[in-house]
């Protein structure tokens, strides 16, 4: 029995090691980075270029604008962006250098109608979106973001056949984990807390 409980004990002792070590070996992303692009895939009404959106296929590849901390090496780097659903907002919109940003969700949406004179009509549409940034080597963290998109056309009141263009860009940041990493005497804590559980245990079978 007591040969039991030591193996136990040395066994969950070494787990927490195990897990103090894994917890620490991992950082969080951080920086800044953006993107741009000339084309959207547009629907057929006259009277909106892009404000009236929900379902935003941007052209790909993109282009990106700048880079800032941990997104510094990959700047230049091959970049893929996916299809935003602005009602049910979910799976991967870009992808840059092994960076994979993971939407989980849309607020804060804007829509501009046409508007213009001078025979040129321009609609805008923007939103913020927030969701996982993810990369081998790192935790998958939290990043926040504006999109933009923008529509001109030729028209006084509906945009003609055949005029429609737009653009998009997004400015995205990796921000702190709202689920931070427990420090290594949580751990110990912890660990305690189980030898004390393990040795009333044995007293009380004795």
């Amino acid at each position: 029995m007591l040969k039991t409980f030591k193996v136990a004990v040395l066994g969950g002792l070494l787990a927490l090691g195990l897990g103090i070590g894994t917890a620490q070996a991992l950082p969080f992303i951080n920086g800044t980075v953006s993107f741009s692009d000339g084309g959207i895939t547009l629907g057929a009404p006259a009277t909106s270029i892009v404000h009236l959106l929900n379902t935003i296929t941007q052209g790909s590849p993109a282009t990106y604008g700048s880079c800032t901390g941990d997104f510094l090496g990959v700047c230049g780097a091959a970049t893929s962006a996916g299809t935003i659903d602005l009602n049910t907002p979910s799976g991967t919109v870009y992808t840059l250098g092994g960076f994979t940003f993971t939407l989980l969700s849309v607020s804060n949406i804007g829509r501009t109608p046409l508007n213009g004179s001078g025979g040129k009509l321009k609609d805008a549409l923007d939103f913020d979106l927030a969701g996982l940034v993810s990369h081998p080597g790192f935790n998958p963290t939290d990043y926040i973001g504006t999109w933009t998109g923008q529509g001109t056309c030729l028209g006084s009141s509906a945009c003609k056949p055949h005029t429609k263009s737009a653009s998009w860009s997004v400015s995205l940041a990796a921000v702190e984990h709202n689920t931070p990493v427990p420090e290594p005497s949580t751990f110990l804590l912890l660990g305690m807390g189980l030898v004390s559980l393990g040795v009333a245990s044995y007293r009380k079978r004795r």
